[in-house]
């Protein structure tokens, strides 16, 4: 046999194979889904759409009755998908914008009480 000639059989075999192989549909995104927080505990630190947020290791998917008792819970929403609005759960406290080092960060940006005669 030649080079080609064993080529050749390769590319037979190979094309052969790919139409062995199921071809499964790929698997419609969640609903929603819960991020997890990093370390031991992986407590859900924020609600997502499911159909626009990447599920990687750190996120499960979860059904809408799951993520409203996350939002319940006091679970984060996602500010650029809004799952809250979309749950249709609208009357939770939301955190305040300026918490932890945003707040002290802020102090900084704040001008200075007048001056006590002017200029």
């Amino acid at each position: 046999m030649t080079l080609d000639r064993v080529r050749q059989q390769i590319a037979v075999e190979e094309a052969a194979a790919v139409e062995r192989t199921p071809r499964l549909a790929p698997t419609p995104p969640p609903d929603w889904v819960l991020e997890h927080g990093i370390g031991t505990g992986r407590q859900p630190v924020r609600v997502h759409v499911g159909d626009r947020w990447d599920t990687r290791t750190r996120c499960k998917s979860a059904t809408a009755d799951v993520a409203r008792r996350a939002l319940a819970e006091g679970v984060e929403a996602c500010t650029h998908c809004r799952p809250d609005t979309a749950l249709g759960v609208l009357d939770r406290p939301r955190p305040h914008r300026l918490e932890g080092w945003n707040r002290r960060r802020s102090s900084c940006t704040e001008s200075p009480p007048p001056a006590a005669g002017g200029w």
